[in-house]
């Protein structure tokens, strides 16, 4: 099943046709579910999230640095095998200082990944099937994930999450595993589970499914060395121009380009778009949300 989404600029829709077709004229046809319809007399702002992956040492030294600047806030998705108390052993890494400093400052976190894991949901090694499809191992990482997140106080993420590693709700997963990975994030209460959606891949608003309680954010860029400014500040323009939610994810804002390794991006380049964003949300063309205020500004579920 897909979800689809559409937006009509005409002044009026007076009829929407649906049609389903198979190989022969004799085909069951699949049930369809249709989502809520919303008629707006005026778009809606957009937004624009900011997710930083993996705690890297890079997002404490340049980027957050360069976010409070502007007043501009990001959610950083916990990887907490990574994550030491006090000092900090793993100097490629924040430490739990630097995390509570980032929170104190506004920023949101959230959960990535708990345990000494290296493969996404959909991974049966890092998350056995057993009797459910993986629903228990999924499950007691994100719970512990929270759980972490509450011994902290760091409760503005609790029940954000992200879909670490790989993305589990493809056509290459198979649908017991897909509701498996489902069942896991209702069962672990969780509000939203961001997808590291490509560049302006897929529509940029929250996905929903009356089946489920938690909202799937996708759409806007995941950065790599081979990204500008410009293909961020694209993602910024079509979350404005839409009223739609878009997503930038970053994983290391480097110093120089012979510094920035495959998910990295120049430090002058960030520089470039969060500048960009920044003029944006003080002319009032567009809201930078954490995870945890968008969720409740746009109503939950």
């Amino acid at each position: 099943g897909a979800t689809l989404a559409s937006m009509f600029d005409e002044e009026r829709i007076s009829k929407i046709r649906i049609t389903i077709t198979s190989g022969s004229s004799s085909a069951a046809k699949s049930p369809v579910y249709i989502g809520p319809i919303k008629v707006d007399n005026q778009r809606k702002k957009g937004s624009i999230l900011i997710y930083a992956d993996g705690e890297y040492i890079e997002q404490n030294k340049y980027l957050l640095p360069l976010l409070d600047r502007y007043g501009l806030k990001a959610n950083l998705a916990l990887t907490n095998i990574n994550v030491v108390a006090g000092a900090g052993a793993q100097t490629n890494y924040m430490n739990e200082t630097s995390l509570a400093a980032a929170y104190a400052n506004g920023h949101t976190l959230v959960h990535h990944t708990y345990g000494n894991f290296t493969h996404g949901w959909d991974n049966t090694t890092d998350y056995p099937n057993g009797a459910d499809n993986g629903q228990t191992a999924i499950y007691n990482d994100i719970a512990a994930g929270f759980n972490y997140l509450s011994t902290k106080g760091w409760t503005r993420g609790i029940g954000h999450c992200v879909s670490g590693y790989s993305e589990a709700f493809t056509a290459t997963v198979a649908n017991a595993r897909q509701l498996a990975v489902s069942a896991a994030l209702t069962q672990a209460g969780v509000k939203t589970c961001r997808v590291g959606s490509s560049y302006l891949g897929a529509q940029l608003t929250p996905v929903a499914h009356p089946n489920v309680n938690w909202r799937r954010f996708c759409g806007g860029i995941q950065i790599t060395n081979t990204h500008t400014a410009a293909d961020v500040i694209a993602v910024i323009d079509a979350a404005a121009q839409r009223g739609e939610l878009g997503t930038i994810l970053l994983h290391h804002p480097a110093v120089n380009t012979a510094a920035a390794p495959a998910l990295g991006m120049t430090l002058a380049d960030c520089a470039v778009w969060v500048e960009y964003l920044a003029a944006m949300v003080d002319s009032g063309q567009i809201i930078n949300d954490t995870v945890d205020s968008a969720y409740t500004r746009l109503g939950g579920i």
